[in-house]
């Protein structure tokens, strides 16, 4: 990244692809705590703002797959593409060096998360329910009789 695109913002698919460049996707405890705690600074978030700033897998998260803290990243910041923050995680993210990403130096040949998988996680965090409720089952449907 030159710093011509840093100084005039990269497109949210292209930070993405970027944090999927980079090891597992996503930073280790410490980076990724600070910032967090930047972007809550930034959009005056707490746990009791909505749409909520989800927390960094770390910590209590720690021992999740390294898939569910890439999209957990991704989707922070997706976050912050639509409700402020944007331009300083952008920031944070491409001042990190490289030790500071978790798994650097790992290669993979994935894509990164699409982001339509991204925007439903969003929309999770939101309560949006994606699907359509089901009717309940009839007696018919769980007992259906033998013919």
């Amino acid at each position: 990244m030159s710093s011509d695109n840093t100084a005039a913002g990269i497109p949210l698919e292209e930070l993405l692809e970027y944090a999927h460049s980079k090891g597992f996707g996503y930073p280790t405890a410490e980076p990724w705590a600070r910032i967090y705690s930047a972007i809550k600074r930034k959009t005056g978030g707490s746990n009791w703002t909505f749409p909520k700033f989800a927390n960094p897998l770390i910590l209590g998260g720690a021992i999740a797959f390294p898939h569910d803290k890439e999209k957990r990243f991704a989707t922070q910041i997706y976050w912050t593409h639509k409700n402020g923050g944007y331009e300083t995680i952008q920031r944070l993210i491409l001042r990190l060096k490289d030790e500071d990403w978790d798994g650097f130096g790992f290669t993979d040949d994935s894509s990164p998360i699409p982001l339509n998988t991204i925007k439903q996680e969003y929309a999770d965090w939101l309560g949006v329910n994606r699907y359509p409720e089901r009717r309940p089952y009839t007696l018919d449907e769980l007992f259906p009789s033998e013919k």
